[in-house]
């Protein structure tokens, strides 16, 4: 396993290389946290490189939810009920402590300081990482938690920019769209496509 491969993108087309040349699958695990800079990658990888978008974990794979409504259930047209021994504070608790692996047997006190560790870092450090341009901190913990808000709607970048302002005279469209850009390239905000079975 290598992990955080993208910050040597030479590994890329070494992996291959050594796939080709030992012809055996299943050698290699690549693992990193950001999108590469494809432009330093010689070889797609296809037929030789699989690649798979890890996310956090489920409610039933922390072990927080019975399990007794699937998506699987749902799509063979089962008549299916269930019932959440959860309350309100307890769905609140489980969306503010994250789904990551290293949270699971924390309290809810250790989650959320991981939580707003990992936010810190995001504003601070990992948004300007991958591509080394300095980006205002202020203005990305402002652009996110705009994001945030209207999570599940249909706002625009005109809405977020407008509610960024709010905070900073100096924010235009264009810096807010480029920093929800840099976001998305080091995996803290993923768009979701329609969902049609």
């Amino acid at each position: 396993m290598i992990d955080e491969w993208q910050d040597a993108p030479q590994l890329w087309d070494a992996v291959r290389f050594s796939i080709d040349q030992k012809g055996m699958t299943g050698l290699y695990i690549l693992t990193g946290s950001t999108s590469v800079d494809e432009s330093k990658i010689a070889h797609t990888g296809t037929g030789r490189i699989s690649r798979l978008r890890m996310r956090t974990m489920s409610l039933f794979e922390s072990g927080d939810s019975n399990g007794e409504v699937s998506l699987i259930q749902l799509l063979n047209n089962k008549d299916i009920s269930g019932k959440s021994s959860h309350n309100i504070k307890d769905i609140a608790n489980l969306i503010v402590g994250g789904g990551w692996p290293s949270s699971l047997g924390k309290s809810l006190a250790i989650k959320q300081r991981q939580v707003a560790g990992y936010c810190k870092s995001i504003v601070n450090v990992e948004v300007s990482t991958p591509d080394g341009i300095d980006r205002d901190s202020d203005k990305v913990e402002h652009v996110l938690r705009s994001y945030s808000r209207h999570i599940s709607s249909q706002a625009s970048i005109n809405t977020i920019t407008n509610d960024v302002t709010k905070n900073f005279d100096s924010i235009n469209r264009r810096t807010v769209s480029e920093y929800i850009n840099a976001l998305k390239n080091i995996f803290v905000i993923e768009d979701l496509k329609a969902w049609s079975p």
